[in-house]
């Protein structure tokens, strides 16, 4: 089995991005929220990759995101506004994931 440094890169990049968001929240005051990047993370990932590592890289973003909402408040939980963005932001990287990843193969719609 050949190892594909392109296909890898995607999730590695949005791992590397959601640990250091969720480091810079911590010990930061006023950190923004990372939905944006994510999405570009997972363009990238798709056009380089392909669908399989930009689904990748959407399911690391989607669950990195759940765990940056659910610290976010003072009793630990979830909000309706969180779900709401996190709800959007799953929308959003799919349907990134599927263009890209159609657009990064040759296939354009």
């Amino acid at each position: 089995m050949q190892f594909d440094r392109l296909s890898m890169f995607g999730p590695a990049l949005a791992a590397a991005t959601a640990l250091l968001a969720i480091v810079v929240d911590r010990y930061l005051k006023g950190m923004p929220y990372p939905g944006p990047l994510f999405v570009c993370i997972v363009a990238l990932a798709g056009s380089l990759g392909g669908l399989t590592s930009a689904a990748t890289s959407g399911a690391i973003a989607i669950g990195c995101s759940a765990l940056f909402f659910f610290n976010r408040h003072v009793p630990p939980g979830y909000d309706s506004a969180d779900l709401i963005q996190l709800a959007m932001l799953s929308i959003a990287v799919g349907s990134t994931a599927a263009i890209t990843s159609r657009i990064g193969s040759g296939v354009i719609v």
